[in-house]
């Protein structure tokens, strides 16, 4: 009888230790499935985020060019904008300096005939290209807030903020268009005659926006003015390649 007792014992301490090295197997592997499951998230998610900051801090000078030339065509002039020049075009004072790494403008070669282009009118586009996404953003906030109708009064007593507005202005009474993207700050030129291309203004605008679209209905918010403006407005706008 004793026997029995010690065999049955010795069967069930066998069974029992079988078990749990069968849960601990069980929960290893458990384990380094949801492991592998986060992992492939992370790398996921890495990935997405990666592809992302690359999309939001991606250089569209290329396009740009491509737009003025498909305007300008073989008048097509380019203009490499110093910003340590006292001289450069007033309109350039738009862009904030933080980050700013340069300036490229386009101008129709014929326009003006006797002297080097100067006014806002004499060109047809600026490109401020800045070091990272995030300082196109904060330069594109600081010119929204610069073309309010009546900006706050604590903003025009920072002298370079109210000459920044004096920039805004000089945009508005022709017309024009601002919009950032990626990197980029762009400043269409507009003027109170006929555009440069077949279509109304808001064709030549949109024009520009699907050069810098990756996608078809892609929106975009623009400050916009048109001819006799006194300041630009806030508008959304969408692709439409």
């Amino acid at each position: 009888m004793n026997r029995l007792i010690i065999i049955f014992t010795i069967l069930l301490l066998v069974s029992c230790n079988g078990k749990q090295e069968k849960d601990k197997l069980n929960d290893q592997s458990k384990t380094t499935v949801v492991s592998e499951q986060i992992t492939e998230q992370k790398t996921e998610s890495s990935e997405d985020d990666i592809k992302s900051q690359s999309k939001s801090n991606a250089d569209y000078s290329l396009q740009a060019e491509l737009f003025a030339s498909s305007v300008l065509k073989e008048n097509l002039r380019t203009h490499k904008i110093d910003i340590t020049n006292p001289n450069s075009p007033t309109h350039t004072d738009i862009f904030e300096n933080t980050g700013l790494i340069k300036i490229d403008a386009y101008s129709n070669k014929n326009y003006p005939q006797k002297t080097e282009p100067y006014r806002y009118e004499h060109f047809t586009l600026f490109v401020a290209t800045y070091g990272h996404e995030i300082n196109a953003l904060k330069s594109f906030a600081l010119i929204k807030m610069a073309s309010e109708r009546e900006p706050a009064e604590y903003l025009l007593s920072n002298k370079k903020f109210a000459k920044k507005v004096e920039a805004v202005k000089v945009g508005t009474k022709p017309g024009g268009m601002i919009i950032q993207k990626g990197k980029q700050i762009f400043s269409l030129v507009e003027t109170c005659r006929s555009t440069p291309i077949n279509g109304t203004w808001v064709d030549y605008e949109n024009k520009l926006i699907n050069y810098l679209a990756d996608e078809e209905n892609e929106e975009f918010q623009i400050l916009n003015s048109d001819c006799g403006d006194s300041f630009y407005k806030i508008e959304t706008r969408k692709a439409s390649r």
